[in-house]
């Protein structure tokens, strides 16, 4: 699903918003008298599993198309974390271990998952980016999502058998239990119910001043959740948000809804 359209006049000027949150391919039309907006996308999680299984990769999230502006999505049962495209964003984080990794944050990496010594902690998530899960030698937790309504607090990363802290607002990352946890909203890491084959972390970029005209549509793709196998969970989902509005910019002036 997506959020309603939100556009009107402040101050002599049009300001609006929104928001893509389930995967899937859409069009935006650009409202009458908008001209520029701003974008962040984020990819989604990668699915937790072991080495080899049929557990999926989290789908890439974009506007217009994947080399405007993207958040790539994070690779399935420890395999590679989500890139980005754009004028700013983050990588995903690391999966290491059965815990999932945090998403990429507005300005920096998401946090790395541990390896499987039941001993590590999660890394914090950089530039408010989800939290890195815990792992044990057996099991992991999940990691931590990442917010779109602009750069926050960034995501803690796990201590114990609770998911990685969610950033800039996004969603915590699922504890240790069965089947194991879901990487929290948006892009965190499905973590597996095994020693190893945490998801990795779904990368986040924006792009600030992008030319649109009005009464045109654009492209807007929702990444998918990364599936997990086997008792393992699944990632976070992908989402798009386009803004506009005179003095608006990710990742932080006047990003939230308005």
């Amino acid at each position: 699903m997506f959020a309603a359209l939100n556009s009107f006049q402040v101050g002599g000027g049009i300001k609006g918003q929104q928001a893509y949150t389930t995967a899937g391919t859409y069009s935006w039309t650009a409202p009458d008298g908008v001209y520029s907006v701003s974008v962040v996308c984020v990819g989604g999680g990668g699915g937790g599993g072991v080495t080899n299984t049929p557990a999926t990769d989290g789908g890439d999230s974009y506007f217009v198309n994947s080399s405007t502006v993207k958040g790539g999505g994070g690779s399935r049962a420890g395999g590679v974390a989500g890139s980005f495209v754009g004028t700013g964003g983050g990588n995903g984080g690391q999966a290491n271990g059965g815990g999932g990794a945090g998403a990429g944050g507005y300005s920096g990496t998401g946090g790395d998952s541990t390896a499987p010594t039941g001993t590590g902690n999660g890394v914090d998530g950089a530039g408010g980016g989800g939290g890195g899960g815990y792992s044990t030698y057996t099991s992991g937790s999940a990691g931590g999502g990442v917010g779109i309504l602009g750069q926050g607090s960034n995501g803690v990363g796990s201590i114990s058998s609770s998911g990685g802290g969610g950033g800039s607002g996004g969603s915590n990352g699922g504890s240790i239990n069965v089947p194991a946890g879901v990487g929290g909203n948006y892009g965190g890491g499905g973590a597996s119910y095994y020693g190893s084959g945490g998801g990795s972390g779904g990368g986040l970029g924006y792009l600030n001043n992008y030319s649109v005209i009005p009464g045109n549509t654009y492209t807007v793709v929702v990444g998918a959740a990364g599936i997990g196998y086997t008792n393992a969970g699944n990632g976070g989902s992908g989402a798009v948000r386009i803004i506009w509005g005179t003095g608006r910019a990710f990742p932080s002036t006047n990003t939230g809804d308005l």
